[in-house]
């Protein structure tokens, strides 16, 4: 008779949870993208004015305003169970769920005039999950990358390649530190380069360049003085005594500091190539 109460309080102690999610839009997502690029969108006839104007604000937005993207992110179903587990005055649970997604892409190309280039529709199916583990929730990387980012690094490659740079590696989710500012940071065989994300804004810093050969080295040291990122590690480029500019690179999620610490070590390897 005791085990058969003990077995029953474990049972009670513990319970696991089915989680089922429904069809539909995310509730961030907007719901006008359809499954192929709108009639109305012509080649050399339509305005960057006539897109706005019919599909709204768009998600993303090239830096010089070469093209607009306008996504969706579709539900499909999905779930999931968790197990609840408690002990004395103490509860955790483990377990995750997994939804299965359906994302769209309408990007339109515009020439110098802010006439219609071209338009394309891209249609991806991926999987976004969540792990619980005790009272920690760990969401995986995004499977589909809704503000456009690839696109952004794309026409910075092509830019900077265009100009003679080559060995190209950009990393995204670069924060430059004097001015805390979000965007790009690349690295070429001849400089070190970044590039703000914000589009127009008054309080966008212009683009940094440092070229290698007025660098003399790059070092890792600790982030200790802004509120909330006390010891969060950064390179610092400097000539002589002298800091030319300094960076982190972000993880979503991920390792700030591995990041960080391969971009150091790439910047080492240039360096020492250039002044051998």
């Amino acid at each position: 008779m005791k085990r058969l109460v003990i077995i029953a309080f474990a049972l009670l102690m513990t319970a696991c949870i089915p989680i089922v999610l429904s069809k539909g839009y995310l509730q961030q997502s907007r719901q006008n993208v359809p499954d192929a690029v709108p009639s109305f969108i012509e080649a050399g006839r339509t305005t960057m004015a006539d897109v706005v104007l019919a599909l709204g604000e768009p998600d993303s937005v090239a830096m010089d305003e070469s093209w607009l993207a306008y996504v969706s992110r579709y539900r499909e179903g999905g779930g999931g169970a968790v197990l609840l587990v408690a002990a004395g005055y103490s509860a955790g649970a483990i377990g995750g769920v997994s939804e299965k997604m359906l994302n769209r892409r309408l990007v339109v190309r515009f020439d110098a005039d802010g006439t219609v280039m071209a338009a394309t529709l891209d249609t991806t199916r991926c999987s976004d999950s969540e792990v619980v583990f005790g009272t920690t929730t760990a969401p995986s990387a995004p499977c589909f990358d809704v503000e456009s980012r690839d696109l952004v690094v794309q026409d910075l490659q092509r830019r900077l390649m265009a100009a003679g740079e080559s060995n190209l590696v950009v990393h995204d989710r670069a924060e430059w530190l004097p001015t805390h500012e979000r965007g790009l940071l690349a690295v070429s065989d001849r400089a070190v380069h970044f590039i703000p994300e914000t589009v127009q804004s008054a309080t966008r810093q212009p683009d940094v360049r440092f070229a290698l050969t007025d660098i003399a080295r790059a070092e890792m040291r600790q982030k200790l003085f802004r509120s909330g990122d006390a010891g969060r590690p950064q390179v610092v480029l400097l000539r002589g005594d002298e800091i030319l500019g300094n960076f982190v690179l972000l993880a979503d999620p991920g390792d700030d500091e591995k990041r960080t610490r391969a971009a150091a070590k790439l910047i080492d390897q240039r360096l020492a190539a250039v002044h051998r």
